[in-house]
């Protein structure tokens, strides 16, 4: 979570993270989670209310080898798709969450 400066060829902000969901929109409520723990958190965390989970096929198998409780609708993207999303050097794990 620490705020790198971007590199100019990405969507990202100034601040390090996109704030942006994977087709550009902005996310609802200004950041992305990302990593398996950090999701599985907030997927187990039936205060927080999750907008969009954004997840590789590996991912969504890890957390389902968890037994974390999908409660929205993921999409399933490209590590691509990720590495654009989460800051620079970032270990996404394969998952994000807003």
């Amino acid at each position: 979570m620490s705020k790198r400066p971007s590199r100019s060829t990405s969507p990202r902000s100034s601040s390090g993270r996109s704030g942006r969901s994977a087709e550009g929109r902005a996310a609802a409520n200004g950041y992305w989670m990302y990593g398996l723990h950090a999701v599985e958190a907030a997927l187990r965390n039936s205060d927080r209310h999750l907008h969009e989970l954004l997840v590789t096929s590996e991912g969504l198998s890890a957390l389902e080898s968890k037994q974390a409780p999908i409660r929205i609708s993921p999409n399933l993207v490209e590590r691509q798709r990720l590495d654009l999303l989460c800051e620079r050097d970032a270990v996404h794990q394969a998952s994000a969450c807003a």
